[in-house]
């Protein structure tokens, strides 16, 4: 059965109006109730048919009894030759004929009466309806049961967790259709826009359309490409998210992770079963651009541009759409919605220049508005939209002391969920550091409970902060702070807090990891990701720092001498390594060269290292064999070497033509038709293989000044070639005829004054609210 409560009022009306129009097999218009006198649709000739319909699904029947009672007299003044009631409520048979005798006269028959039941069958036999109106479909069991069945996976359940009450107030915006046009057409969107503009919600709006094409939903809350990867099926069709992929605050970026994304991108542009969607703060984007030219080049690489759509453009339409949605699932009572609609106020609202979901979200929220008097509504909501940075400032100050520990602690777990288990542990350990600590009170639970469904969430057994924008809040506070930064980092427990907190606070954080370092207290931190992931910081840090102490250097060789720090990254890996053996002053202070006296280490090493990191590595290398005589190679273990430095130059020239193979091709393609593919084949052929020469070319000059090692280089251009898929990737290209540009998805300029009048009928739209 289709679900009717999801549809606020115009919604249901506009429902009615195709419902009814395939049913009497006529053409229908709507009104609204300033233009009609309480008409919502009737046909174009005369007073021949008019229809009322009324949205009851929380109401009982007595209050919908009561509102079609007000509509005889102007049912009796207008004469109507037929009169149809269409209504959400599920009719008993005693109600129709209780309606029935209401408008006897102007019925022909109980049949003019549609209840829920009636519309639910009429819309089974018409698919092309459902498709029209998103919410039918959108919340059916149907796509119910299949995010129901893909929340197996712990992280869409938590994801998807509020997606019926999204889906409630979502918008169908211009965002959301041009992202559609784009996924089917390009399988990768990147979705960039303000916080609070509705990334997220939109993203898992998109993440619905396409369960309901079949699609398995793949997501994951560390935002791990690895893990994202380690999941895909070839052959299944599939959708990803990679939510806030640039986190909330840009720090620096991981180019390790940027060339997993990149490899995850390229792998999904060609393959017609995968999307995925990507969403970011425009602001943090704007900074990663600016700040990282790595990142630049990445975005130009991939040629991504013509997939960034920004979602702050919503029309004035879709504004008043949002308000009203939020007021009417809120339930906000005649007396609130008498304020906003007082004087056309609501266009002042969504006119305002700081108009944001999340601010609508903040100002309709049923626990906040019991806290304003009705006279003062109004004037609360424009300064919550004067002063947006000001909302969770004044939440803030109204905690108490143990509320404002408890938020503070959770931030510093994660910005997603986290396990309810790692909060209460690391709450209760940041409390027995408080003075004057009440022990015979659980002060966890009852923050908790107080913080609930306000500034909190709960989904099974993991807990997250509500809101993004109270992330925000947290951290602008914690980072003008540094006594209460001072305070969690005393009590922390996992890693991932020392990862949080610095971001907020570089120095304090940096000089409490040298402590823990320096005390030999940093391997007793937790990790509730990877296990692993404490003894790859554990150096990082180290180098980080520049720590040199005699007492780290057992823990050191160890831990370079471990596979622990190390894992599948070949760019980390990379990175590690160069931050001992690429830096003399570490190789010197801990005289490293012994580690590499013994061959089956340094192999170790080389087989860590990607081409970037052994042209800088081997010289230096040499350097210490010339200097150290207990370094030096067998003419096998040199051909080892040399060996390992061929199969890394292959792969970077891998690496580099299947990013550059869809430019190579069309740039030398100039038809495109099916029987020059052959003639094509050649030609590209040519083209890559010159290609290839000369990479190989540039990066032997890069490395012939060694005089030990590198003498044994040999590249397989064949391997080489046999890797990229040649043929493969030019009938993929032949068969897309071109690329795709942004301006295909353009959409025309639209008719404010025009939206205006479409807000004001959406307001006049009578307001019936009863629990």
């Amino acid at each position: 059965m289709y679900n009717f409560i999801n549809m606020e009022s115009h919604e249901f009306e506009l429902l009615s109006k195709d419902i009814m129009e395939k049913a009497l097999g006529i053409d229908l218009r709507t009104y609204t109730k300033g233009r009609d006198g309480g008409i919502d649709i009737r046909g174009y000739v005369g007073n021949d048919i008019i229809i009322q319909v009324k949205h009851f699904v929380h109401g009982n029947f007595s209050s919908l009894r009561n509102s079609l009672i007000k509509e005889q007299e102007k049912v009796k003044k207008l004469k109507p030759k037929r009169y149809i009631i269409v209504t959400s409520f599920c009719l008993t048979p005693q109600n129709e004929n209780d309606i029935y005798n209401l408008f006897k006269p102007f019925m022909r028959s109980k049949e003019d009466i549609y209840d829920a039941c009636r519309l639910d069958s009429i819309l089974l036999d018409n698919i092309e309806i459902v498709k029209t109106h998103y919410k039918l479909w959108l919340i059916s069991s149907d796509i119910l049961n299949i995010i129901s069945n893909n929340s197996s996976n712990i992280d869409i359940s938590t994801l998807m967790y509020d997606f019926e009450r999204k889906s409630e107030l979502f918008v169908e915006t211009r965002a959301y259709r041009e992202a559609i046009k784009i996924l089917e057409s390009e399988n990768l969107i990147m979705l960039s826009g303000e916080p609070g503009v509705g990334k997220t919600t939109l993203s898992k709006m998109l993440l619905a359309y396409f369960a309901s094409q079949k699609y398995t939903l793949r997501y994951v809350s560390n935002k791990s490409v690895r893990d994202i990867k380690n999941m895909l099926l070839d052959d299944s069709k599939e959708i990803i998210l990679l939510d806030d992929f640039l986190g909330q605050h840009y720090v620096e970026l991981d180019m390790s992770k940027l060339e997993e994304l990149k490899n995850l991108i390229i792998y999904i542009s060609n393959k017609n079963n995968k999307k995925l969607i990507l969403n970011s703060r425009i602001t943090i984007l704007n900074e990663a651009l600016n700040n990282n030219q790595g990142f630049n080049n990445f975005i130009i690489d991939i040629n991504v541009n013509k997939y960034i759509l920004n979602v702050n453009e919503m029309n004035l339409l879709e504004k008043g759409k949002m308000l009203y949605k939020h007021i009417y699932f809120n339930r906000l009572s005649q007396e609130y919605y008498n304020e906003i609609q007082m004087d056309e106020r609501y266009l002042k609202i969504i006119k305002h220049a700081n108009f944001n979901p999340r601010i609508i979200e903040y100002i309709t929220r049923k626990n906040k508005v019991k806290e304003i008097s009705v006279d003062s509504y109004f004037e609360f909501i424009i300064k919550s939209l004067d002063n947006p940075k000001d909302i969770w400032k004044e939440e803030f100050e109204k905690f108490k002391k143990y509320d404002r520990i408890f938020m503070n602690t959770l931030y510093s777990l994660s910005n997603d969920f986290i396990l309810e288990v790692i909060l209460q542990e690391s709450f209760n350990v940041r409390i027995n550091n408080e003075e004057n600590y009440d022990t015979t009170i659980n002060i966890y639970n009852d923050c908790a409970n107080r913080l609930a469904d306000s500034l909190i969430i709960k989904v099974n057994n993991s807990i997250k902060i509500m809101n993004p924008s109270i992330n925000d809040y947290i951290f602008h506070y914690l980072s003008e702070n540094d006594v209460e930064v001072g305070s969690i980092l005393k009590s922390t427990l996992y890693l991932e807090q020392l990862q949080i907190l610095r971001k907020v606070n570089e120095i304090c954080t940096m000089e409490f990891i040298n402590f823990k370092i320096l005390n030999q207290e940093f391997l007793k931190l937790k990790i509730y990701a990877d296990g692993d992931e404490i003894n790859y910081y554990y150096l990082y840090y180290i180098s980080e720092l520049n720590i040199k102490n005699d007492l780290l250097l057992e823990s050191i060789y160890e831990n370079l001498l471990s596979h622990k720090p190390f894992g599948h990254d070949k760019e980390r890996n990379s990175d590690l390594t160069m931050r001992f053996f690429g830096n003399q002053g570490m190789v010197t202070y801990y005289k490293l060269d012994k580690l590499i006296l013994d061959f089956n280490n340094l192999r170790r090493y080389y087989n860590y290292l990607n081409f970037n990191a052994l042209k800088e590595f081997i010289p230096l290398h040499e350097h210490s064999i010339k200097q150290n005589i207990n370094l030096m190679l067998s003419k096998d273990e040199i051909f080892k070497l040399d060996r390992l430095t061929s199969w890394e130059i292959e792969l970077e020239i891998i690496s580099l033509l299947n990013e550059e193979i869809d430019n190579i091709i069309v740039s030398n393609i100039t038809d495109f038709e099916d029987e020059v593919a052959e003639e094509n084949i050649s030609l590209i052929k040519n083209v890559v293989s010159t290609y290839i020469d000369s990479l190989i070319q540039d990066r032997m000059m890069l490395l012939q000044n060694n005089s030990i090692l590198c003498k044994n280089i040999h590249i397989n251009n064949q391997m080489i070639f046999d890797e990229i898929d040649l043929v493969g990737n030019i009938y993929t290209v032949m068969s897309n005829n071109g690329v795709c540009t942004k301006e295909k998805y353009n959409f025309t300029k639209e008719d404010t004054n025009s939206y205006e009048e479409l807000i004001k009928d959406l307001f006049d739209i009578e307001y019936i609210f009863t629990d």
